[in-house]
């Protein structure tokens, strides 16, 4: 029987990210028998979060509703937000996993990617989330800050 691995989310990239960080883990990247299920949840958090608590309370809801939609035995939640460390700004994705009892498996974050104030300040100007912004400025494509 295949071990059911929900994420919340629709995006192609993050879900290309769990699929990598899978194929790492010995325990499942050895073993065929996982079905990976996404879907679009809801984080909880408003648009755009700002701070790592807002960061770490929509992957931990959107881990949380993975279970619930996909029925799954694992649900990984991902949710990226703007902060701000010594007057810079990073995008960095947390991460969530919670196993099918609703117990915390394990919460990272992911790099760090610096962003210029001057977008930071368009996402607040705008009451929009960054990766619309940086589709705009990169000319279309992923919501991915590596592509500007």
């Amino acid at each position: 029987m295949a071990v059911i691995i929900g994420v919340g989310t629709k995006s192609e990239l993050k879900i290309r990210a769990v699929r990598a960080a899978l194929e790492r883990i010995p325990a499942i990247g050895k073993v065929s028998a996982y079905e990976l299920r996404s879907g679009e949840t809801e984080s909880g958090v408003g648009i755009q979060p700002f701070g790592f608590e807002q960061i770490f309370a929509g992957a931990k809801a959107r881990a949380y509703a993975a279970i619930e939609m996909h029925k799954a035995d694992i649900g990984i939640g991902i949710e990226n937000g703007l902060v701000e460390i010594d007057g810079d700004w990073f995008d960095p994705p947390g991460v969530v996993i919670i196993d099918y009892k609703r117990t915390l498996v394990g919460r990272a974050l992911g790099a760090c990617l610096p962003i210029p104030a001057s977008m930071v300040r368009e996402v607040k100007e705008r009451q929009t989330e960054l990766g619309i912004v940086i589709q705009e400025h990169a000319g279309g494509g992923e919501k991915d800050p590596h592509k500007f």
